[in-house]
This record gives structure tokens, sequence and C-alpha cells, in this order.
């Protein structure tokens, strides 16, 4: 219990958040951490939630591991499939092509936030 009050005073998490995610992981299991480090932002937060939560290492190793596989074969295929292409795109500093990457990737991001926030309300409201 003392590793659970130090970890929630440095991530200034209160009782409720940490039983919530201990359902949360309960409930998902290795799901959450194999889909959990796909996120961006999330690949360290969920390390830290999951060993805070005492997530057996017997879980935690082998979901690890196929999360990395499966980062490490969509670079592949990406690489395979639009390698030169992808090249020329990133690696030419003009502003019209870094501006065309960047555009979907910040609408992408803004839908994203917001229909998570929704959800989260919509939970919030019905608990």
């Amino acid at each position: 219990m003392l590793h659970h009050r130090r970890t929630s005073r440095v991530l200034q998490l209160d009782q409720r958040c940490l039983e919530e995610a201990r359902r949360w992981f309960d409930r998902w299991g290795a799901w959450a951490i194999i889909f959990g480090r796909h996120i961006p932002g999330f690949r360290i937060v969920i390390t830290v939630i999951a060993g805070t939560m005492g997530v057996p290492y017997r879980i935690f190793v082998p979901s690890v591991a196929v999360s990395t596989a499966i980062w490490a074969a969509v670079g592949m295929w990406l690489g395979a499939t639009l390698g030169e292409t992808l090249g020329n795109v990133l690696f030419n500093r003009s502003a019209l092509y870094l501006l065309g990457l960047s555009l979907p990737v910040v609408a992408l991001a803004v839908v994203v936030v917001r229909v998570w926030r929704r959800w989260g309300l919509r939970r919030a409201v019905s608990a």
C-alpha cells in the first residue's frame, strides 16, 4: 500500500483514480498494455500504471513483446510499401509538404481528444 501512496502522490492521483485504473487493468488485462502502448504519450504512462497496479511480469513482459512486434511490423510494412515516396516527403524541406503532413495529424488528434472527452463525460454522468 505504501507503494501505491507514494506513486499516487507523485502522479497526483486520488484513490478513486487508482481504483478505476485497477478495474480497467482487471477488465482488459494484457490488451490494455498492448494497445495502450500505441497511444502517443502513453508508452511510459502505461508502464508506470501497470507497475503501480501490480500487473505481474508474466502478463506485462509478453504484452510489451507483442506491442513491440506490432510496432516494428507496421514500421517495416510502411517502409517497404511507401519507403522511397515517404523518404522524399519527409526529407524535403518544403513547407508545403510539412504542412500537408501536419494538418491531417493535428485534425486526427483533435477528433480523438474530443471523442475521448465525450466518452469520459458520459461515463462520469452515468456513474
